[in-house]
């Protein structure tokens, strides 16, 4: 056997002529590193020196893990690096698990250097990663660790964390320090509300209205009609068109006193005018009597007196 090469004109291939003679062997240097095919342990990778780490039988220039004995050289995941030393066999993406693990991005959003899945404070730039309780949240996003008003006292522990009050009075022991509650000596409120401090705001009727303004606290009325303008509602006064803001009853009647006539009557008043008074036989009467004495219509009547009083005034018009 007899090897002729021709070395191509531009230099950079080779093609490599094996002349065949009846009885000799033929030898084959695929990756023309001058070591035959059928002992080179990289036939495609030049690799003169034969180096293997690992021992598997895979050259260094050809093995994907070439300090792990993997003789199958396998890479499931195809990114270049072999099962036998990919720390994410599956994860083409990731060849060591990092600090989210396999097959998990790792983001790192406040740009730290803290990917966000083990960032104390993902959104917040804490590089340090300082937590001084220890509660598994940074220092630089712990409300316990923040001071908005800058009093010197954490926002977790102030009675004021928006308005600056280093003493944290509160005087009237309801959690809300004297610097911003707006009814520092009532523990029940903290802002004035519609009755003002001291005063509660509580609705009984549940109509929308206070009872420290409604006009009637026992009974809705959310329209708070009050005709006579007694400040008593209409829904609730016991004489609705005459004011009596007492609201006496003297005969517990259910109609106040306003309306009522006085107790010996016993008849109740209306608004309406009294009825016109008609005069009875006794009135009529002494109606005649009087005209008689005094010598008007003897014997007429009433009526004819009237009739004829009715005429002359008529003549004097003319």
């Amino acid at each position: 056997m007899f090897t002729l090469r021709n070395w191509a004109r531009f230099g950079v291939c080779t093609c490599t002529m094996v002349l065949m003679m009846p009885g000799l062997a033929v030898a084959v240097d695929s990756d023309h590193d001058g070591i035959d095919d059928a002992v080179d342990n990289c036939i495609y990778y030049p690799n003169p020196s034969q180096a293997d780490q690992d021992n598997d039988g895979l050259g260094d220039e050809c093995d994907l893990c070439p300090f792990d004995f993997d003789p199958t050289n396998n890479d499931r995941d195809f990114d270049g690096v072999g099962d036998a030393c990919d720390g994410c066999p599956d994860d083409p993406a990731e060849y060591t698990p990092g600090p989210c693990g396999c097959g998990v991005p790792a983001p790192d959003t406040d740009f730290d250097g803290v990917a966000d899945c083990i960032d104390n404070c993902p959104a917040n730039f804490n590089p340090g990663q300082e937590d001084a309780n220890n509660n598994g949240i940074g220092n630089v996003c712990d409300l316990g660790f923040i001071d908005t008003d800058g009093d010197g006292v954490q926002n977790a522990n102030d009675n004021c964390p928006d308005v600056a009050n280093s003493n944290q009075t509160d005087s009237d022991g309801d959690g809300a320090g004297d610097a911003c509650d707006g009814c520092p000596t009532d523990s029940n409120k903290t802002h004035a509300g519609t009755c003002g401090c001291g005063v509660s705001d509580l609705d009984r009727d549940s109509d929308g209205w206070a009872d420290c303004v409604d006009n009637c606290v026992n009974n809705a009325n959310n329209d708070q009609v009050d005709t006579d303008l007694d400040k008593v509602g209409d829904v609730c006064d016991n004489c609705p068109r005459r004011p009596n803001a007492d609201q006496l009853d003297s005969n517990n009647n259910g109609r106040g006193d306003a309306c009522d006539l006085p107790p010996a009557s016993n008849a109740a008043i209306t608004d309406s005018p009294p009825a016109a008074v008609r005069p009875g036989r006794k009135q009529t009467r002494s109606l005649e009597q009087g005209m008689e004495n005094c010598g008007v219509g003897a014997g007429l009547g009433v009526t004819g007196i009237m009739l004829g009083l009715i005429g002359a005034g008529r003549r004097r018009r003319r």
